[in-house]
């Protein structure tokens, strides 16, 4: 299944990045680690490396256009994956775990451990309540993987 590359998000006032360039084409093929493209924000520019191995598979954007951060800017995976022709639609509560984890949801449970019931005590950092919230998911239902099962943001 291909996986999405979005427009980071580097700054909490950090709205839309410009694209300055590609290091990969379509077609060639991405290592995790690998420069995949150049942004430019209101205070930085900095390269932004690939986070799974496999064939750049689409681009959506292209060197100085201006990108809405969390926007699905490409794919990643198979050869002869079928992605979309054009970028999904961003709705207003898109917003992925991380600047291009499309991995696990803060709002995933682990389907080995039976949900907490809402009168146990639950363990979570202020971050990982606030995305929580964001998702619409009770905290309580989210399995904790850190420090003696507490919830922390991916």
């Amino acid at each position: 299944m291909p996986k999405e590359i979005f427009m980071p998000k580097l700054s909490s006032t950090m709205e839309v990045g410009t694209l300055l360039q590609w290091f990969k084409e379509e077609g060639d093929s991405v290592e995790i680690g690998e420069p995949l493209f150049e942004i430019m924000t209101d205070k930085i520019n900095i390269e932004v490396e690939a986070y799974d191995d496999g064939i750049f598979l689409k681009k959506y954007y292209e060197a100085d256009d201006q990108i809405p951060v969390n926007a699905v800017i490409g794919y990643i995976g198979e050869a002869n994956e079928q992605v979309p022709s054009e970028p999904p639609a961003q709705s207003e509560d898109d917003s992925p775990g991380s600047s291009e984890s499309s991995s696990s949801d803060a709002a995933s449970s682990s389907p080995a451990e039976a949900p907490k019931t809402s009168n146990e005590k639950v363990r979570a950092t202020p971050a990982a309540r606030k995305t929580a919230k964001d998702h619409h998911v009770a905290i309580h239902e989210v399995s904790g993987t850190g420090l003696k099962r507490q919830s922390s943001k991916a």
